[in-house]
């Protein structure tokens, strides 16, 4: 199937569930539409939509389990490029985590290897 109808079906099934859900809530009469709605719409594009339709066109070049450990990877890519504008306390439990993402990454990729070699 073309990635371009798997990204339209993903976004507009959210849309849709999300719409339902701001109408059964009775919350649609809250949004107001202004220049915070604009960047949240123009965030939401080029982070979700263009991110997955990179992530789906680069499934032909590349194989999925190297594309899933780079979309794996993504909480500690986002990290490092947010830390300079949004500087987080880095406490035992934020290091623990980041440290668990990339040992069970590793350790995932070390399994697969060693059962396609025997």
């Amino acid at each position: 199937m073309d990635s371009k109808t798997i990204l339209l079906y993903n976004q507009a099934t959210s849309t849709l569930l999300l719409g339902i859900i701001l109408i059964v809530t009775n919350h649609l009469h809250t949004i107001h539409i202004g220049i915070g709605l604009f960047s949240i719409l123009l965030s939401a594009l080029c982070s979700g939509v263009i991110g997955l339709l990179l992530f789906y066109e680069g499934l032909k070049y590349i194989s999925f389990r190297e594309a899933n450990i780079i979309r794996t990877l993504n909480p500690i890519f986002v990290f490092i490029f947010s830390f300079p504008f949004f500087p987080l306390p880095l406490t035992p439990k934020f290091i623990t985590g980041a440290i668990l993402i990339i040992i069970s990454i590793i350790y995932m990729n070390l399994y697969k290897d060693k059962k396609t070699s025997s």
